[in-house]
């Protein structure tokens, strides 16, 4: 079989080849966490470079270890990979800090989402004056501290430092 690479880089700067990681897999004596991380490798190369090759030797290299008790999955993009459930909530936004909670859930991310396309595109006078409006309307609570709120405001994308606002700035508007 011929592989799109012949090396896949581990670490720093050890580059293994593909064929002799392949061929250790076969080994009875090795134990399975380095079996396991040996696959592992293979897999993420496999993933990277989208060789077809490399997961059915991978998947042959599995049925022979540990035989019918070990399902074969077809995986040939990263799409069809399963996602777990602590990944999936990993992807999902935070919400604003601000957002009052005794608003339902679709009122707090409607919330967030106007906090957001409002700290990414006015000026720092507009955002803390709807923010004032926003907490008087009772849909926030504004923290008593600027630095508080001047950090989660950049959580949000509101830009700092050179090319933005800066905490000093953000004292004096707050």
């Amino acid at each position: 079989m011929s592989f799109k690479t012949k090396y896949i880089n581990i670490g720093r700067s050890q580059q293994w080849p593909i064929d002799l990681l392949l061929l250790s897999l076969k080994d009875p004596e090795l134990g399975g966490e380095e079996w396991w991380r040996r696959a592992c490798i293979l897999q993420s190369a496999a993933w990277q470079t989208k060789d077809s090759d490399l997961y059915e030797a991978l998947d042959k290299a599995k049925e022979a270890r540990w035989g019918s008790c070990f399902p074969v999955q077809e995986v040939t993009s990263p799409q069809n990979l399963p996602v777990s459930p602590s990944l999936q909530s990993q992807k999902e936004e935070e919400l604003c800090h601000f957002v009052h909670p005794a608003l339902d859930e679709e009122e707090q991310k409607e919330a967030h989402k106007e906090i957001k396309n409002l700290v990414a595109h006015h000026q720092l006078k507009d955002i803390i004056k709807y923010l004032k409006g926003m907490a008087d309307e009772k849909r926030i609570l504004l923290p008593q501290s600027a630095d508080i709120a001047y950090k989660e405001l950049v959580r949000l994308g509101m830009p700092d430092g050179e090319k933005g606002f800066s905490l000093k700035t953000f004292y004096r508007e707050y």
